[in-house]
């Protein structure tokens, strides 16, 4: 298991120099936390050195460098283990759940309209976007009346550096 989160690694695995492995995932959310208390506390020259000294393994506390080291026998073993479906349960291989999710009709997904936040199963998807027919074309006005007073905002003042601009630079 992966020490940061409690759980099987998923798809990518890095490990230490010493083999103990992390969820890409979670060893590059660990780098950025270090990275962002380096950052507050030290100056830019001394980030660097601070990095090699300070992001260690969580478990035996060696430097992990700045360069992520991929365990790829850790993904095959994990590959072989059996994980269920996010969407309908069924048990398979978990380098094969991917696959499966992709196309699996009780997996969950975003609605493709921008701005609506509602997730659906995918068998379901359809049937929302003819239900959610108004709520999107609301959506759809409200993002053009923003861009609308926006645009009202901005162009006087675009309008005000031309003008400026061709005043300055007036060729006789």
């Amino acid at each position: 298991t992966c020490p940061l989160c409690l759980d099987i690694p998923g798809d990518s695995i890095h490990q230490c120099t010493n083999g103990h492995i992390f969820c890409a995932g979670c060893l590059t959310a660990y780098r950025e936390r270090i990275d962002h208390q380096a950052e507050e506390e030290r100056p830019a020259l001394a980030i660097v050195k601070w990095r090699q000294c300070h992001i260690k393994c969580p478990t035996c506390r060696v430097g992990l460098g700045d360069v992520a080291i991929r365990n790829r026998i850790a993904e095959m073993a994990v590959g072989l283990l059996p994980g269920p479906c996010k969407g309908c349960g069924t048990q398979m291989l978990r380098k094969d759940l991917a696959e499966h999710e992709r196309m699996c009709d009780e997996v969950s997904v975003p609605c493709p309209f921008p701005g609506c936040t509602i997730a659906v199963r995918r068998k379901d998807l359809a049937e929302h976007q003819q239900t959610a027919a108004a709520h999107h074309l609301a959506l759809e006005e409200g993002a053009r009346q923003r861009e609308q007073k926006a645009f009202e905002h901005w162009w006087p003042a675009a309008l005000d550096v031309k003008v400026e601009l061709r005043a300055e630079f007036k060729v006789n």
